[in-house]
């Protein structure tokens, strides 16, 4: 079995909106659409992508099937003026496979250098987004064998956060030397989401956000409740102590007036 590729990008009209292409012309663009939605262990495989930089996610579905996603890739053939509003038009790349893991692997080296997004299979016709002519046995370079064609700007603009590259590349290098049939079902292998947050991986495989231990809470706070606490106390008594003495007050003026 070969690898499935797609590409989600848009045209330059309002209503040519971001849709998934399928680089083999006999895919189903759906199945991209159905995986993206498809759950890594609690969450969907999208939501370990960040919205504001380029990220990636190598996975391991429940099905056994490895996924590889990355995203706010800038090819450099997008229209120059961006989309109807003048935005800038990005791309996804996922792939899936059951048995060409290290192609996956070999995306991902691409995406964290910054090269994927030059070498992507697309083309725009008209402001229309379509799969380049030769792009239907398209496959990700190996290793640095497309860094010579790729422009420092690309590559910057395409390229993972220098703080989440070096991570990355470091669980990179433990998946290629790792056996792909031994790797879990349900889990995130390799999620590097830029400014979306840390990932991490408890013991059951299933993903999960780190979370910042809270501050402990000024003493002077603490101290200043004790001391609300202690006026409610006295005042609660003040008010107790009142009301008896006037009950005795009118029972006193009661037997007096018999």
């Amino acid at each position: 079995m070969t690898v499935s590729w797609f590409v989600q990008t848009r045209g330059q009209k309002p209503h040519q909106d971001y849709l998934w292409l399928a680089v083999d012309p006999d895919a189903d663009p759906q199945q991209a659409a159905e995986i993206v939605d498809g759950h890594i262990g609690l969450r969907r495989a999208s939501d370990y992508l960040s919205d504001r930089t380029p990220s990636l996610l190598v996975a391991r579905c429940g099905d056994g099937s490895f996924l590889f996603l990355a995203n706010n890739l800038r090819p450099p053939s997008t229209p120059a003026g961006g989309d109807h509003a003048g935005r800038p038009i990005h791309a996804t790349l996922m792939g899936t496979t059951r048995d060409e893991f290290g192609s996956l692997l070999d995306a991902a080296d691409a995406a964290i250098a910054g090269n994927l997004a030059a070498v992507l299979p697309l083309d725009w016709v008209d402001g229309t987004p379509v799969i380049a002519p030769s792009g239907h046995t398209w496959g990700p370079p190996k290793g640095n064998d497309s860094s010579s064609q790729v422009s420092v700007n690309a590559r910057a603009s395409s390229a993972l956060p220098a703080s989440a590259a070096a991570d990355a590349k470091q669980t990179l290098a433990r998946l290629r030397a790792a056996d792909p049939d031994a790797l879990d079902r349900g889990r995130v292998l390799l999620a590097s989401p830029g400014d979306a947050g840390t990932i991490s991986e408890p013991a059951s495989g299933v993903p999960r956000r780190t979370r910042k231990p809270e501050a402990p809470e000024p003493k002077a706070v603490k101290e200043d409740k004790r001391g609300d606490q202690f006026v409610l106390v006295v005042l609660g008594l003040a008010v107790g102590i009142g009301f008896i003495v006037l009950l005795y007050w009118l029972v006193q003026r009661l037997a007096g007036g018999r």
